[in-house]
């Protein structure tokens, strides 16, 4: 049935008039309310704005007599002041002439009305008006506003007091100094002043606040001084305490408030300061008599509410019958309809007008609404229909407990399992077991009316293999939007999707290259070998591989050839080891070795030896046979306890110390080796800090020229004065340096600090020979070097002539193009370029003549086995012929012996240098060599015998 049936039998049921009798009740009892409310809040409205006003008028009143008070006060004072400015010195000097002037002033006595005294500087009452006998030369400085005066030297206005001549009139002095011209205080003018006068307070006194209303003037300390009842003058107005308004008036309060005066009635009281004195005006107004004329207009407005409701009410009940009768007789022709189970039928006839009409038509339109609603319905459940039954997504609807009550077609296709075939069945009777929580989990959630869940899981074919669904859930809602019992379910075969995803998933842990695992793999397999030693009690390893000398492999070869190789090296490393352990390229030219499971460290021992000795078998690339090593570190966790990381940090350690016996080896990790690798990340932590703690200096070597056996330049290198260490060789810190990139900083501060040093030097008188500083290869490749060394020179002034700039020959050879391109910059600048330690590198001859050098440094290497070596005779021999030819100059380094020098003399090399001359030195020991005497320092080597030391002094 349609709700609006129930409508209709609703209306069946007997009315009458009484529905009309009801309806003008309940409008005439709201109507009556709502004036009601609106008339009594109107009221107190009122009332609360009037209250407001009284408050206003008497807070007015109070202020504009404490306003003319104050004025009085003020005037009292500057006429006390005006008077006291004509007084002179000779009106004090005696009692008699002080007595003359108090006589003559005449305009001070009128406008005090009680009396005129005329005290010395200290109190000593000189004269008075009106005069009275024996009080001249009395001592009044006892007396407070006097002892004030003398203290302050300011005028003073007295507490008010009570006369000691018994006329209960309070009395108040004012004091004014006498000054002389040159400052001194010479005199007090003082007036009393009666304050019950009437042009001083008797007036407000008399005052009448309505008709009992009263003024009172109180001091701060609480005492009356003026009061309609003067038997309370000079007595306190509350005892302390017993009236909150009044104690917060004493404390500063000022303005208009409700409280109980002193005889217990309720009144409106206003306070007032006086500004100049220490005075508070109060008025009282009874709280009865500031209202009485307030309540009686309100209850006047009350008796003229009341009889209005009546009126209003009266007219309602009359206008509410009238209006309600077609509505009556509407609804008894309503009760001649039977409601049908088929359709609403329509209302017939043509009585009542207006609204009621109105309501029969609008009626009969809401019939036909609902008729042509139900046609539509019908046809969007036919179209929902279609919808379903052509959908690629499963569509099913299960009960709470997860049982399908609706399959779409579709499923025939995707499951090959008719509609049918599902109905009454559970969901999770066609679930992967291993998903079957998943599911579960998934219903409740959905049957809680909690967020919609998705899910990915696994259903059975009817062949029995699995498909893979994705699938929201839904807890349906009826057309009300209230919740059913019914989820709806959406599934989508993502088969495809899934195998994409493991694809994805497979490449992100594969190495392109090599195709093992990589890092992201080799963590994964690291924390099952973990469990797995826990749970056995078993050991688990790792290895760090690190093929040998490979970069020279990708720099002769190129890099085709190395990445072939590595191939190669991970296929014969994993016939090496077990199903169980894995093998993931760590990057580069290194592998990592994770072997789980073992009962003994001498197991991966064995493993690591069987991967050396495959790895020693020729691989072919290319038509390239090469032969390779490797170095492995070994670390083994003994307890399962040790994280990856730690572990391989252990493993990689190990790996260098393989690589420091020579590589072709393996390293079992020791809890000893962390101990170097410690010292040189704290080396590498100081190191950043060397520069700003000014720990690096400069040692500068002397060239000697062959020719003269003069000085003929200086090397200048760099030592590190440690504060733990001492004196750090460069050999130590400066592979650290160039890692860090530190380097750059380092390389800017030697070449700045040699050239000032240099430019220094010759302001004392050294000769003007050139200074030899190192490049670092991170250095040569930095795009801003040449900016670098022309800023420093620019900076220091020094000429780039002096300045030589010492290159390796593998930095020369690294990128040619590249190279040529930064020493035709260098050498635009003016300063010289060198060749250092010629002969250990590439001795790629055909290069030397495309480079723009200036020397040749033949590397110690040679030198010291110079007269023990045909062989290395002759290659010396040769080099120095070599620069001749290339017209460079030749520098012997390392040159500790007399035959050495001698050779190298007699082959025609330019400049020597070694200990055989000088050590590195201090700048200080550098320049006392430089300016020594003895200037030449190969005396006739050719022809007389060594000295027994070896060595010149």
């Amino acid at each position: 049935m349609y709700p609006t049936h129930e409508l209709i039998q609703w209306l069946h049921r007997p009315r009458g008039a009484a529905l009309a009798t009801k309806t003008s009740i309940v409008i005439s009892i709201l109507f009556l309310v709502a004036i009601l409310t609106v008339g009594l809040s109107s009221l107190y409205s009122f009332r609360a704005k009037l209250t407001n006003v009284m408050i206003a008028e008497q807070t007015t009143l109070v202020e504009r007599i404490a306003d003319n008070l104050d004025q009085k006060l003020l005037a009292l004072q500057k006429t006390l002041a005006l008077s006291a400015a004509e007084v002179t010195e000779a009106d004090v000097t005696s009692s008699d002439a002080a007595q003359v002037y108090l006589d003559t002033n005449t305009g001070l006595y009128a406008n005090l009305d009680r009396s005129v005294f005329l005290f010395s500087a200290e109190g000593i009452l000189l004269a008075e008006r009106p005069f009275k006998l024996n009080r001249r030369g009395d001592n009044a400085s006892w007396r407070p506003y006097l002892r004030d005066t003398i203290r302050t030297k300011l005028p003073v206005i007295s507490e008010p007091f009570l006369t000691n001549v018994g006329d209960s009139n309070m009395v108040m002095v004012l004091t004014m100094p006498v000054f002389a011209k040159d400052g001194r205080m010479i005199a007090i003018l003082t007036g009393s002043l009666g304050l019950t006068n009437p042009g001083m307070l008797g007036n407000i006194a008399k005052t009448v606040i309505g008709k009992t209303g009263y003024l009172f003037i109180v001091t701060t300390d609480g005492k009356l001084i003026m009061h309609p009842d003067r038997m309370r003058l000079s007595q306190e107005a509350f005892a302390p305490h017993a009236n909150a308004l009044f104690d917060r008036a004493l404390r500063g309060f000022e303005g208009t408030e409700e409280t109980v005066t002193w005889d217990g009635r309720e009144a409106l009281v206003s306070y007032k300061r006086v500004p100049s004195s220490s005075w508070i005006v109060a008025a009282v107004y009874p709280k009865n008599e500031a209202l009485l004329a307030v309540h009686d207009l309100i209850w006047r407005f009350v008796d003229l509410l009341l009889v209005a409701c009546i009126v209003v009410v009266a007219a309602i009940w009359i206008l509410t019958q009238y209006l309600m009768r077609p509505l009556v007789l509407l609804t008894q022709h309503f009760a001649t309809y039977k409601a049908t189970d088929a359709q609403i039928a329509p209302l017939t006839g043509d009585s009542g007008s207006g609204e009621i009409r109105a309501l029969r038509s609008a009626f009969n339109r809401l019939t036909s609404r609902l008729r042509e609603r139900e046609d539509a319905l019908i046809e969007t459940m036919h179209k929902y229909q279609l919808i379903t039954d052509n959908s690629s997504d499963l569509i099913t609807k299960l009960a709470p407990d997860g049982t399908i009550t609706y399959a779409s077609p579709v499923s025939a296709s995707i499951l090959g399992i008719a509609p049918a075939g599902l109905v009454g069945h559970f969901l999770c009777e066609f679930v992967h077991p291993d998903d079957f929580e998943i599911v579960r989990t998934a219903i409740q959630d959905a049957a809680s009316a909690e967020a919609p869940p998705r899910i990915i899981y696994r259903a059975r074919h009817v062949d029995q293999h699995y498909v893979w669904f994705e699938t929201t859930l839904r807890l349906m809602t009826s057309a009300d939007g209230e919740a059913t019992q019914k989820i709806l379910c959406v599934s989508r075969d993502v088969g495809d999707r899934k195998l994409m995803e493991e694809r994805l998933h497979n490449l992100a842990r594969t190495d392109h290259l090599t195709a093992l695992p990589n890092r992201f793999l080799l963590d994964e397999r690291f924390a099952i070998g973990l469990a797995q030693g826990r749970r056995e009690g078993s050991l688990l390893a790792m290895m760090m591989i690190d093929i040998d000398r490979f970069k020279n492999i990708n720099d002769t070869l190129g890099h085709g050839i190395g990445d072939e190789l590595l191939k190669l090296v991970g296929s014969a490393l994993k016939s090496c080891i077990r199903d169980c352990d894995t093998l993931a390229r760590w990057g580069g030219d290194e592998f990592v070795l994770l072997l789980p499971g073992l009962q003994d460290s001498s197991v991966a021992e064995l493993i690591a030896d069987r991967c050396l000795i495959a790895l020693k078998t020729p691989f072919i690339v290319d038509g390239h046979s090469l032969h390779i090593t490797a170095s492995v570190g070994i670390s083994v966790s003994p307890d399962s306890s040790e994280g990856a990381e730690v572990l391989l940090q252990n493993a990689d350690i190990a790996m260098y110390k393989a690589k420091a016996r020579g590589g072709d080896c393996s390293v079992m990790y020791r809890a000893d080796m962390n101990e170097g690798a410690r010292s040189r990340m704290s080396m590498e932590s100081a190191l950043f800090h060397a520069l700003e703690r000014e720990e690096l200096l400069l040692h500068y070597q002397p060239l000697i020229s062959a020719k003269t056996g003069r000085l003929a330049g200086v090397e200048a290198l760099i030592r590190w004065q440690h504060p733990e260490y001492g004196l750090v060789p460069p050999g130590q810190f400066i592979p650290i340096a160039e890692e860090t990139g530190l380097i750059d900083a380092i390389g800017a501060w030697v070449m700045r600090t040699a050239c000032t040093q240099m430019n220094n030097w010759y302001a004392r008188g050294l000769a003007r020979i050139p200074v030899s500083v190192n490049l670092s290869s991170r250095q040569f490749r930095h795009d801003d070097l040449v900016t670098m060394v022309k800023s420093i020179l620019d900076d220091t002034g020094f000429e780039p002539p002096l300045l030589e700039l010492e290159l390796t020959e593998s930095l020369l050879m690294d990128d040619i193009p590249k190279t040529k391109a930064t020493l035709a910059k260098l050498k635009s600048l003016g300063v010289t370029i060198a060749l250092d330690d010629f002969g250990t590198g590439y001795s790629s001859l055909s290069y030397l003549k495309g480079f723009q050098l200036d020397t040749l440094k033949i590397d110690r290497s040679f030198i010291a086995e110079l007269a023990t070596s045909d062989a290395n005779d002759s290659i010396v021999r040769a080099t120095i012929g070599l620069a001749k030819g290339l017209r460079l100059k030749t520098v012997a380094e390392g040159v500790e012996t007399r035959e050495q020098a001698n050779f190298l003399v007699k082959q025609g090399c330019d400049v020597l240098q070694g200990f055989l001359f000088a050590r590195p030195m201090e700048p200080q020991a550098f320049l006392s060599f430089a300016l020594a005497s003895h200037t030449y320092l190969l005396p006739r080597w050719t022809t007389d015998e060594p000295e027994k030391n070896g060595v010149i002094q």
